[in-house]
């Protein structure tokens, strides 16, 4: 079958922070502001056609998954994802064309992210964080029609618990960055149905080309186009700065939002269940 898949991402950042590129389709291992709150809503367009069996089947998903990340410490960020989904699928019967589909709340997927090794140098950053969770069953798993029960990859949950854990590796200076995250879905068996364990591997990398130069010249107001002068830097972590200098003034960002939106198609695929 002819598989396709479109992406869109909107991004809200509440907190002293703004709303950064990076890979809109799987995690980095950048870190979250404590306190801060990200949401990124995305909107997934899955499509297969082109079945060579006679069943002619067309299969189509519309998802909204909603993440909300939340910076617990400098190093552990926590994750939730609920999402929407609508999905259905047209197929010939001897009786004729007929159609079937389901729409509600999926499962939930809750989970940790740890950076256990973290460089901050004067013009890059690069992390390593591995991050663990489970998928609750919170989509109905048992939806009918007129035709019965709906089958269950067409259901808009699964009806298992299941665990979930990998890698996540970010590098990043002014004009580049790299990403990569690995991990595994173990999933469990439900209602005499499992449906097989999945393994990912992502790569992303990025170049900014505008602006080309982060020079430190003013952008706006009386001095726009002029060269500022260096200010003198302390890089240091905020809860040690703060026990020397308590008085020091925070200044925050107002909430920050970032559209994405890409297209990609799969290279290659092995799914199955039990």
């Amino acid at each position: 079958m002819k598989n396709s898949l479109l992406v869109m991402t909107t991004i809200l950042t509440w907190g002293s922070g703004s709303a950064q590129a990076g890979p809109i389709t799987f995690l980095t291992a950048l870190p979250v502001a404590t306190s801060q709150a990200v949401v990124r809503a995305q909107y997934f367009l899955f499509r297969a056609t082109d079945d060579p069996t006679p069943a002619e089947r067309d299969l189509m998903v519309n998802a909204v998954p909603v993440a909300i990340a939340v910076g617990a410490t400098p190093r552990l960020a926590l994750f939730g994802i609920v999402p929407i989904v609508d999905k259905s699928i047209e197929l010939t019967t001897p009786t004729g064309r007929i159609r079937r589909d389901t729409i509600g709340l999926g499962d939930i997927v809750t989970f940790a992210r740890y950076t256990v090794y973290a460089v901050d140098a004067e013009e890059s950053t690069f992390g390593i964080a591995p991050f663990g969770g489970i998928k609750m069953p919170t989509g109905d798993s048992d939806e009918s029609d007129a035709l019965g029960v709906v089958p269950r990859p067409l259901q808009p949950g699964s009806g298992s618990w299941d665990g979930l854990g990998g890698l996540a590796v970010t590098y990043q200076t002014k004009q580049w960055e790299l990403d990569a995250d690995t991990g595994i879905r173990k999933n469990t068996e439900a209602d005499g149905f499992r449906f097989g364990d999945e393994f990912f591997a992502d790569l992303s990398l990025q170049y900014r080309v505008w602006p080309r130069q982060l020079g430190g010249k003013a952008t706006s107001g009386s001095m726009a186009g002029e060269q500022l002068n260096r200010a003198t830097a302390f890089p240091a972590f905020w809860f040690g700065w703060r026990g020397y200098f308590p008085s020091t003034a925070v200044w925050q960002r107002p909430d920050a939002r970032a559209v994405n939106v890409c297209a990609s198609g799969p290279t290659g695929a092995n799914a199955g269940h039990e």
